[in-house]
């Protein structure tokens, strides 16, 4: 029966990876991300303004700072565009493709109800919620974001999730969501969540039930950042760009449990 999940699980993930568009910028607040499918109305999201952690500190190295490094060296190195390296990094940590959000918001519907015939709990939002920064590494093997921070208080929605650092987004949110403070995963404003219809404690106990306020979006950078060999963090729950090699994929990572 475990193996059988497990399988599941994995086949999931490499659904979801397949759904993702190869390519997309989000270096800049105007890139423009794809047109909505023809024919399919898209709906207003409720209105809110995301809430955002501390601001930058001094001698902190941002994404932004990280991005123009690794696209100078790609350039020099293999002769390309240092602007096109940067669009690929983009693509490879932020972008999550059209309908992947609501994809694993369909798999929180399907698995969260009275009716689960799956035998399974697929439901990232939940894990946001419940499993800390701090220990995030050590129970799931996921990498923290450098660039955000465990919330201080909970936001408006009653929410203790990790905030953006104050300063660092550079893209569009709409098109390519807020960084969850799990590298890869990204969230999205959901256009279907109705604030008079929500409650943080009862979306736990039966999250089928509820639209929460943000929808989670995966990108390739979820199963494919690691730690750099050559230089590894001090602190593997708070690594910094300099500690992460894009591409080395994350041998720690336990999607079985998550």
């Amino acid at each position: 029966m475990r193996a059988n999940k497990s399988l599941l699980r994995n086949s999931l993930f490499l659904a979801a990876a397949l759904l993702i568009p190869p390519f997309a910028s989000a270096e800049l607040k105007d890139k423009k991300g794809p047109d909505p499918s023809p024919g399919k109305e898209q709906n207003a999201p409720y209105e809110f303004d995301y809430e955002f952690g501390r601001p930058i500190r001094p001698g902190e190295i941002t994404y932004n700072e990280y991005r123009a490094k690794q696209a100078a060296i790609g350039a020099k190195t293999y002769g390309l565009d240092p602007a096109a390296v940067g669009d690929g990094m983009d693509t490879w940590h932020w972008w999550v493709g059209v309908d992947n959000p609501g994809f694993w918001q369909d798999l929180t519907k399907i698995t969260g109800g009275k009716h689960n015939f799956t035998n399974l709990r697929i439901d990232f939002f939940r894990m946001l919620m419940t499993v800390p920064r701090k220990d995030r590494f050590t129970k799931l093997g996921l990498i923290n974001d450098p660039d955000s921070v465990a919330a201080e208080k909970p936001d408006q929605f009653g929410l203790m999730i990790d905030r953006m650092k104050d300063g660092t987004l550079r893209w569009d949110p709409e098109k390519f969501g807020y960084s969850s403070g799990v590298i890869g995963l990204q969230l999205f404003k959901n256009e279907k969540f109705d604030p008079k219809h929500w409650s943080a404690p009862e979306y736990l106990a039966n999250p089928a039930a509820f639209e929460p306020p943000y929808k989670v979006g995966m990108a390739c950078a979820f199963c494919h950042i690691g730690f750099n060999p050559l230089n590894p963090p001090k602190n593997p729950t708070e690594p910094e760009w300099i500690n992460l090699n894009s591409s080395i994929g994350n041998q720690f990572l336990r999607e079985g449990l998550i």
